[in-house]
């Protein structure tokens, strides 16, 4: 509840700012499909959008708000039936982040966001006609910081967040760079490591991603990813289950506002433990 507190008092110091202070807004909106590629049934549709409001030449807040949804399916047989277990998970989050600008170059900043996520899980028999749906929902509040430079061509982001919260704990670390080639085309690495410990399992992730994007109009880009991903899960009855293969992704990216995007990426718990 007390961070929920702080998220309150930042977001009304924002909205109630002095009408007359000019503001330099800027903002992108992002949407991708990202997915494994033995497992293309576990891919994930995705939608981020921020805006980033700067009250003077050093301060400035940034909002986001992004979900994304996996649909797939699980058979198995028992006794010569076929069981069908169709899976649909949804995530949505939002997050506030409060940015200084330490020159020019360099930007530090805080976050902190809510993010639930909801799995529905439908068992059927369909050769006797038999189903049943369970959902589970998991909410909590992360927080974090990140620090973005840019050396000229070539930009850096490195960003920390953190859940604390009665059903367990959990880190996420992403390290991003990029190489702007001309005004048009730049490429990119990112790497994520994340690791959680809940009631039921532990999980660890790391995955990294080499990224092309390509730009049409100064407003709008293209983007396509190729990486690999490694995630092992422990659950406390001994079981364990291990992903390690290929990732890739493709998306567009929109950018609007006087500064043509914003200073740091949208941050999301549950899409980077799982490598997405």
């Amino acid at each position: 509840m007390k961070y929920q507190g702080i998220f309150a008092a930042i977001a009304l110091s924002v909205v109630t700012a002095p009408a007359a202070q000019a503001l330099d807004v800027g903002g992108e909106l992002t949407i991708g499909y990202s997915s494994y590629k033995d497992h293309g049934d576990l891919g994930a549709k995705m939608l981020d959008a921020s805006v980033e409001l700067g009250f003077d030449s050093a301060f400035s807040v940034q909002m986001d708000l992004s979900g994304w949804r996996q649909n797939f399916v699980e058979t198995d047989t028992l006794f010569g039936f076929d069981l069908i277990d169709e899976i649909d998970q949804k995530v949505g989050s939002a997050a506030l982040h409060l940015i200084y600008d330490l020159s020019p170059d360099t930007s530090v900043g805080g976050f902190i966001g809510r993010e639930v996520g909801q799995i529905t899980s439908t068992l059927s028999v369909p050769e006797l006609g038999l189903s049943r749906t369970d959902s589970e929902e998991l909410l909590f509040t992360y927080y974090g910081a990140e620090i973005a430079h840019d050396f000229g061509a070539v930009s850096v982001e490195v960003a920390a967040s953190f859940v604390n919260e009665d059903f367990g704990t959990g880190h996420v670390i992403d390290l991003g760079a990029s190489y702007a080639i001309n005004d048009r085309f730049s490429v990119g690495v990112n790497y994520i490591h994340g690791r959680s410990e809940l009631v039921d399992y532990e999980g660890e992730t790391d995955a990294w991603r080499i990224e092309a994007r390509y730009r049409p109009t100064e407003a709008l880009s293209i983007y396509g990813n190729l990486g690999h991903a490694s995630i092992g899960t422990n659950f406390n009855d001994g079981t364990s289950v291990v992903v390690n293969e290929p990732v890739y992704g493709f998306g567009l990216t929109y950018a609007f506002g006087a500064s043509k995007g914003t200073t740091f990426g949208s941050r999301s718990m549950l899409r980077h433990q799982q490598g997405l």
